[in-house]
């Protein structure tokens, strides 16, 4: 399966922290090689806010990041921001192994 780097913002973690313990566990038990460490930046592409960057580390099929993507929303979805109501959905984007962008999803 796939290598991934979990990279949530500061307050996302802060805010979300067994949300992120349990979507490790999900990755893990599919077979995937995970890490997470704090975001390297809180900006993305187009320097739009992330709530959590995911970066595959090595080639994956679709199917691979189809799992990956499904884990993050069974996970991750659904929960709000430190402060609620008002503010914009978070997001999650998968970046490959070379920076591009894989998928976007809202959480």
């Amino acid at each position: 399966m796939a290598h991934l780097i979990i990279e949530p913002s500061g307050d996302e973690l802060a805010t979300h922290s067994e949300a992120y313990e349990r979507l490790h566990h999900a990755l893990t038990d599919s077979g995937h090689s995970v890490r997470q460490r704090p975001a390297r930046s809180t900006r993305g592409i187009g320097q739009e806010l992330l709530d959590v960057a995911l970066r595959i580390l090595d080639a994956a099929d679709d199917h691979a990041i189809d799992a990956i993507v499904a884990a993050v929303v069974a996970n991750l979805a659904g929960r709000r921001r430190r402060g609620g109501g008002g503010e914009p959905p978070r997001n999650a984007v998968i970046f490959g192994p070379n920076g591009e962008e894989l998928r976007r999803v809202e959480l």
